[in-house]
């Protein structure tokens, strides 16, 4: 994944919407210059590493803003990226955690 700007917006949800910039699951990409953006769930990440997935992240901003709980970067259930010039930011919400 090189030079990518991803964006999610939750629009129509309720409880219980996820807005995902770039989800990650039993994967390990490269991740190049890329912008991901997620706004306005109830879970908000702006990448969000799952399952045994450890992408190489360089020159990454990784955004979430506008939901209850929200996670510029998230890693769980065994990933561990290696990350390099990232930029991972939270705003807004009940719960905030640039790097989790």
């Amino acid at each position: 994944m090189n030079n990518v700007t991803a964006t999610a917006i939750v629009t129509v949800g309720g409880e219980g919407a996820t807005s995902l910039g770039v989800y990650n699951k039993s994967s390990s990409p490269t991740m190049t210059n890329v912008t991901a953006t997620a706004t306005d769930g109830d879970e908000t990440n702006g990448v969000y590493n799952y399952s045994s997935s450890s992408p190489t992240m360089t020159n990454v901003t990784a955004t979430a803003t506008g939901g209850t709980f929200n996670r510029g970067s998230s890693n769980d259930s065994s990933s561990s990226p290696s990350m390099n010039n990232v930029t991972a930011t939270a705003t807004g919400g009940a719960q905030l955690r640039r790097v989790q």
